[in-house]
């Protein structure tokens, strides 16, 4: 039997789809906090893909997939998501840093309209209105709640921004883009399994976080404080 045998029917993976939402929002949070208690983001990204790596590896032990990076037709695939996939969480992780919550949140919601575009132009899929519509909506939703500080200026704000939010925005952009060709990725390699795709996430980010936090940043081991709010991330 399949090991990796999955319930038919919709339903199914939009709840998987909805938890994910809530849970990545959840990491958010905490991702805010620890930049708060001096945390680098880079060592958040690094931590959090040694974990989802190492889930990742018993998985596919379990499963017994002969090689972790697909086979010969989407191994480069895989690498491209891996890539693409580590710089976008770099990029979510500073804009969570640098921005308030809100703003960060705001715009890192902006990947399905780029998705759109981008799988319309790779992928050949048709734009229907449908599709337009619901990407305002989902977009125009997200800023009403969220309410960012660059739309709405005269709201009281609960943090401080930053000297460097410049930054974050064009990292947050970045990252959406980045996020969106992630998605399209992954239709291309729908034949890879799910772990192999979070291994590829895995070593991009590793190896991204590690550059990145040696280079612009200087990362450091966190107190025992700190691994207070980043073991729920």
């Amino acid at each position: 039997p399949d090991k990796m045998a999955a319930p038919s029917g919709q339903n199914y993976y939009l709840a998987l789809m909805f938890m994910s939402g809530v849970l990545f929002s959840l990491m958010g949070i905490f991702v805010k906090a620890s930049t708060n208690a001096g945390v680098n983001a880079f060592e958040l990204v690094l931590i959090r893909a040694i974990v989802q790596g190492g889930i990742a590896a018993v998985g596919m032990a379990y499963l017994g997939l002969q090689s972790w990076f697909g086979d010969a037709s989407v191994r480069w695939w895989l690498v491209a998501r891996g890539v693409f996939g580590g710089i976008a969480m770099c990029c979510y992780f500073v804009t969570i840093q640098l921005l308030p919550l809100g703003d960060g949140v705001v715009l890192a919601t902006l990947y399905p309209a780029f998705t759109v575009v981008i799988a319309r132009v790779v992928l050949k899929e048709f734009l229907t209105p449908i599709k337009i519509t619901a990407v305002i909506i989902c977009a125009g939703g997200a800023f009403m709640i969220a309410q960012p500080s660059f739309l709405f200026p005269k709201d009281v704000q609960a943090e401080k921004p930053s000297p460097y939010a410049w930054i974050g925005y064009i990292t947050a952009v970045t990252g959406s883009i980045c996020g969106a060709v992630v998605f399209v990725i992954i239709r291309r390699a729908r034949s890879a399994n799910t772990f192999q795709h979070i291994w590829a996430w895995a070593c991009g980010s590793i190896l991204s976080s590690v550059v990145l936090g040696n280079t612009v940043t200087k990362m450091s081991f966190p107190t025992r404080v700190q691994w207070v709010l980043i073991v729920p991330m």
